[in-house]
């Protein structure tokens, strides 16, 4: 977290503690031509999720435009610092279980 409690997304990873991430961000997530190219941009951050009677602070959203493999595919994920991805493809899949 910084200095004001913000997540921060590192271009071309997952977020991670320490790093703080600003809406209208862009980054590839993937780039391996013909194989995987994903472009992703921040939606939303700051955001607080309850998920099976967890709460999640400064939670991140992100948009993914994968352009390979065709089909395109959009997703919509949300990450919380220090755990990962908490939702996934449009808010349907939830996190089950954290190690």
């Amino acid at each position: 977290m910084t200095a004001a409690g913000s997540p921060r997304f590192e271009s071309g990873a997952t977020p991670s503690r320490g790093e703080t991430s600003v809406g209208g961000d862009t980054f590839t997530s993937e780039n391996v031509p013909g194989i995987a190219v994903e472009r992703d941009r921040v939606i939303a951050s700051g955001l607080t999720r309850r998920i099976d009677g967890h709460t999640y602070r400064q939670v991140i959203q992100i948009h993914e435009h994968a352009t390979t493999p065709k089909p395109a595919e959009v997703e919509l994920k949300t990450y919380a610092p220090g755990t990962g991805v908490i939702t996934e493809a449009n808010g349907e899949l939830h996190l089950v279980r954290c190690f």
